[in-house]
């Protein structure tokens, strides 16, 4: 059972870090349109609270495209012993390699705005030492189009072994 001091200072208990820095992908303009990006590398055994052994990934996105025009976001998680790799997927608490969000619909017959969150669960428990995060945004709108995706990505680190 948890206590009422915990309920009411959650956060103190958290350690956010940054994993993807804000960008704008551009339909068919940038060169990360459906290439795949990768965080740096988090050390989960960093801070004194650790290890952390349990997280959420936080991709929160905003969509703008023309009618009929649609969008992807797909996220994974990948572990290894070295800030430098060598890295391997590592499954969600769902045991799933990769989440994925689609946005905007073929069908549409007006402008589309999607303002949203992708995120999902991590039990850290198997992991090792680094973790990073990997986000592949795609827009199937062209460079004559005004479509665009603005992205970012944070990891909420929980279940540390010390209270801060």
């Amino acid at each position: 059972m948890t206590n009422l001091a915990f309920m009411r200072d959650a956060g103190a208990y958290l350690n956010s870090k940054m994993a993807i820095t804000p960008r704008v992908i551009d339909g068919g303009t940038t060169t990360e349109d459906g290439v795949e990006i990768s965080s740096t590398a988090i050390d989960r055994l960093a801070d004194v609270q650790h290890p952390f052994l349990s997280g959420k990934v936080v991709i929160p996105y905003s969509f703008t495209a023309i009618a009929t025009n649609t969008g992807s976001i797909l996220s994974n998680v990948q572990h290894a012993i070295s800030s430098t790799g060598p890295w391997a997927d590592y499954d969600d608490k769902n045991e799933t390699t990769g989440q994925s969000v689609t946005l905007g619909s073929t069908a549409s017959t007006a402008a589309q705005t999607t303002n949203s969150v992708l995120e999902y669960d991590m039990d850290f428990s198997s992991a090792r030492q680094f973790i990073r995060v990997q986000v592949t945004p795609s827009l199937t709108g062209t460079s004559t189009e005004t479509d665009d995706l603005d992205i970012a990505g944070v990891v909420v680190l929980a279940g540390g072994n010390v209270i801060p």
